[in-house]
């Protein structure tokens, strides 16, 4: 919020985000600015600037940064929060399941591909009782890999539908334990989202840890 400056021609705002990677707002009338989009319990700086709006548009210099924490979102692809796995490619059997991706587990082994597995290795998911969910990001983790069975290049789907998927982003993970990657989802909604292996770093096998996505369904 800006502090409200006059003019006789009127006035306007420009909110600036300086750091973070957040959102300008573009020149506004109202003193308030509300960023969307961005990720949870993270930082975001910015300064405001107003101008005059007569033919001269005289503008008053950028204000002192000010930083604020986004909160925390809900994961809802955890049960308890509704999130159901609704198909995945494969899975290895012997306690490196699918379900795993959605435990809450962030620091183990989790979900393991078949042997030489096919690419890309999906995993799809609905929100509360198939409802739309507003998804403002995702975070793949890689987990412990058992030290070697690392997944590289990840994706992440949206439908609005259910039926029909859009790229949302990717991402690629590094070749080390408990690595992770973070996908902006900027607010969108949908009724499924889908992740996507599409290459590991050359091993028998893919695993990952853990699939958040933070929204409210």
């Amino acid at each position: 919020e800006a502090t409200a400056a006059s003019d006789p021609s009127g006035v306007e705002y420009y909110f600036e985000c300086v750091a973070g990677a957040g959102n300008d707002s573009g020149w506004q009338d109202s003193t308030l600015y509300q960023d969307t989009g961005l990720l949870p319990l993270t930082d975001y700086t910015y300064t405001v600037t107003a101008r005059d709006l007569s033919a001269a548009q005289n503008m008053t210099i950028a204000s002192a940064p000010t930083v604020g924490r986004t909160a925390s979102d809900v994961n809802i692809l955890l049960p308890s929060n509704g999130g159901l796995l609704e198909s995945f490619t494969s899975e290895y059997s012997g306690g490196y399941g699918a379900a795993l991706l959605t435990d809450g587990i962030l620091n183990q082994n989790g979900w393991a591909s078949v042997a030489a597995p096919s690419f890309p290795q999906e995993f799809v998911y609905s929100f509360t009782n198939g409802n739309d969910a507003t998804l403002d990001a995702a975070t793949i983790h890689g987990g412990l890999a058992e030290g070697q069975w690392f997944t590289k290049d990840v994706e992440v789907w949206t439908s609005a539908d259910g039926t029909n998927f859009t790229l949302a982003g990717n991402e690629t993970l590094l070749a080390t334990a408990l690595d992770s990657v973070s996908i902006p989802l900027n607010g969108v909604r949908a009724k499924k989202d889908k992740l996507s292996v599409t290459r590991g770093y050359g091993g028998t096998y893919v695993e990952l840890a853990e699939f958040e996505v933070y929204g409210t369904a």
